[in-house]
């Protein structure tokens, strides 16, 4: 082959890899979407769907998961867009970097310890440091009860202290509106399990410490407006 046959063959295959990357670069976000990754087995998966739903209403949702477990009966009738949850599947590469939230449902504590020590081998860790790295929205949800909670709390807060967002469903705003005064101490509470905002109801009052702790932790104070008619 001539000399400039090559050079045009080099021409030719480094504009092919320049297109490429270019198009690549144009792959917009798609506004208001959320992709839930599900790797395990989880108990509850009705009350996280729920969750999920209810507080990220108007988006639409993908769920990353193995071929198994979309065949769990409410993930089969739950109106959700399947994906294979696979780092080789060039689909669900493009869908991890274009949709709005990444939500992680049913990690392991032993995956979760794993994360404290930046320990990516999981895919499922890769996935969760990756988003760390580039500021990408990503929140852990757990499915537990006080005990329990209190059992993992020192990786839940070693978790979030590296920027990871961590929620525990069962504390959410329908067991705050039980609580007649809200507390410093029980502000902290909320901190540790990921809430970013609190509903109170016209009965129940916050002491000033609490409302500090509420500034400095950045949880929004909205009032129940059916109870303020």
């Amino acid at each position: 082959m001539e000399i400039n046959n090559i050079d045009k063959l080099v021409n030719t295959v480094t504009q092919n890899v320049l297109n490429k990357i270019n198009c690549n670069n144009d792959s917009k976000s798609i506004d208001k979407s959320c992709l839930i990754l599900l790797q395990n087995m989880v108990f509850g998966i009705k009350d996280y769907l729920e969750y999920i739903k209810e507080n990220y209403s108007g988006y639409e949702f993908y769920l990353g998961t193995a071929q198994e477990l979309s065949k769990i009966n409410y993930i089969d009738n739950n109106s959700l867009q399947l994906i294979e949850f696979n780092l080789a599947n060039s689909d669900f590469l493009n869908l991890l970097n274009s949709v709005e939230v990444i939500i992680v449902l049913g990690l392991r504590i032993n995956q979760m310890k794993a994360i404290i020590e930046t320990d990516d081998s999981d895919d499922i860790n890769h996935i969760i440091l990756s988003s760390l790295m580039v500021n990408k929205p990503l929140y852990i949800m757990i499915n537990s009860n006080d005990l329990m909670f209190n059992k993992i709390s020192n990786q839940v807060n070693a978790i979030q202290k590296m920027g990871i967002n961590v929620i525990n469903i069962q504390k959410t705003n329908s067991q705050l509106n039980k609580v007649n005064l809200i507390t410093e101490s029980y502000v902290i509470n909320l901190k540790e399990s990921g809430l970013k905002e609190i509903v109170l109801g016209k009965k129940q009052l916050i002491t000033p410490l609490a409302k500090d702790k509420l500034r400095e932790f950045k949880i929004e104070i909205k009032y129940n407006e059916e109870e303020i008619r």
